[in-house]
């Protein structure tokens, strides 16, 4: 079941956070990570998990949001990071998918949707937590963010539309 704010959407993970970090991090040894070049959150660390057998955690993250995803899983470790520059994502890997979905693996974070690159007006903003999933169009607002705690991992995926 969705909660639904004004642009952001939020779900509750069908599987306890603790089971589904334990099968992220069994994918970890093997990855290389990169810094965040796009520079939205400086500091932070990413690596692709869309080769990596990732059906069981496909699953539950179809699951929670009753509704299909793309096979691109990406893994950020925000690391010392604590913000997320305004920003609009392009989403080439998404092949110009519009909605995005992001699930937290360690960390609160807050995300607030802008009606423009100056964040002159907030369009809607949402708190979100481990155990959480939460989907929204980032290639059409600007968004940004803040890490509430001492760091943030989560998960990224598009939605099949």
């Amino acid at each position: 079941m969705a909660i639904m704010g004004n642009i952001i959407q939020k779900y509750k993970l069908a599987e306890d956070i603790n089971v589904f970090k334990l099968q992220i991090y069994d994918l970890l040894p093997n990855k290389s990570f990169l810094p965040d070049a796009t520079l939205a959150a400086p500091g932070s660390y990413w690596t692709d998990f869309t080769n990596s057998n990732t059906d069981d955690i496909i699953s539950v993250i179809e699951e929670s949001l009753q509704q299909r995803i793309k096979k691109e899983i990406w893994f950020w470790d925000y690391k010392d990071a604590k913000t997320l520059a305004i920003h609009k994502d392009h989403n080439e890997f998404g092949n110009g998918t519009v909605n995005t979905c992001v699930i937290p693996i360690i960390g609160s974070f807050e995300l607030s949707i802008w009606d423009d690159e100056e964040g002159t007006n907030k369009l809607d903003s949402l708190i979100y937590h481990p155990g959480e999933l939460i989907a929204f169009p980032n290639s059409q607002y600007f968004h940004s963010g803040n890490v509430l705690s001492k760091t943030r991992q989560s998960l990224h995926v598009y939605l099949n539309e």
